[in-house]
């Protein structure tokens, strides 16, 4: 922990607690779950794609995301997210279990998961991921398929790299489209923010149906090949993460500019 963080008032804190939560959560599921495609439940509720009842219930989890297991074959995972300053009591961690077993089906099928997942903020920095195995009594099924999920999941990645008033700063690669950003104004520190070609072609195709009303089926991404993607010589110019949803981070060294 920095000092500064003892100088931030709590709603700073709880913001910082929040976004911690839900980031390392999201690299849990990827990670141990194997689900590379993380959405929020209340936004994917709020733009349609998630049906629940009671439509006004107060306690759905965080997370609702996938991964396929076979051709044909999808595994639902569930995930409430919390990043704390102090490990929770017996009870708190009650309340978490009853909130990931609130969604019982997803489309019809039970999730293969139900998670809590809590990122330690204290030194040593670490995160737990929880698979309890009760479900709630206020249960509740929801609807919602994996292609929908992935079109809202990759959506503003479309609309990052067709800004037309930044587009000088976008870049296409044999594998990647990236885009430098000023990550810190202050240490002027920059980065990239990329995406596999072969993903953000497929978004991209999902959008010229829809908009063509051409009715032909959409489908699903597959498993993304990322060990081949990391092979890419623009990794050799920085710092540089890849996520198994194609999604990538980059410090850069200065030479790469």
């Amino acid at each position: 922990m920095r000092e500064a963080f003892k100088l931030l008032d709590p709603s700073e804190k709880g913001a910082l607690s929040y976004w911690t939560g839900m980031i390392f959560a999201k690299l849990a599921a990827e990670q141990v779950l194997a689900a590379p495609w993380m959405a929020h439940a209340r936004l994917l509720q709020k733009i349609g794609l998630l049906q629940i009842n009671p439509p006004n219930t107060k306690s759905l989890p965080d997370l609702i995301g996938c991964t396929s297991r076979a051709e044909s074959g999808i595994d639902w995972h569930i995930v409430e997210a919390k990043g704390l300053q102090r490990y929770p009591s017996p009870n708190r961690r009650q309340s978490y279990k009853n909130q990931v077993g609130v969604i019982e089906t997803i489309s019809g099928e039970k999730p293969a998961t139900r998670n809590y997942c809590i990122a330690n903020i204290r030194s040593p920095f670490s995160a737990e991921l929880h698979d309890p195995e009760n479900i709630s009594e206020k249960s509740i099924d929801a609807d919602i398929n994996p292609l929908d999920l992935q079109k809202y999941y990759y959506r503003p990645f479309l609309d990052l790299f067709s800004d037309a008033e930044d587009g000088s700063n976008v870049m296409i690669s044999k594998n990647f489209v990236f885009k430098k950003l000023l990550c810190d104004p202050i240490h002027k520190e920059r980065c990239c923010v990329g995406i596999a070609r072969e993903v953000f072609d497929q978004v991209k195709e999902w959008g010229i149906k829809e908009q063509a009303g051409s009715g032909e089926e959409n489908k699903p991404l597959k498993n993304i090949d990322v060990l081949e993607l990391s092979k890419d010589e623009i990794f050799e110019y920085g710092d540089a993460y890849i996520g198994s949803d194609g999604i990538f981070v980059q410090l850069l060294r200065e030479k790469a500019w």
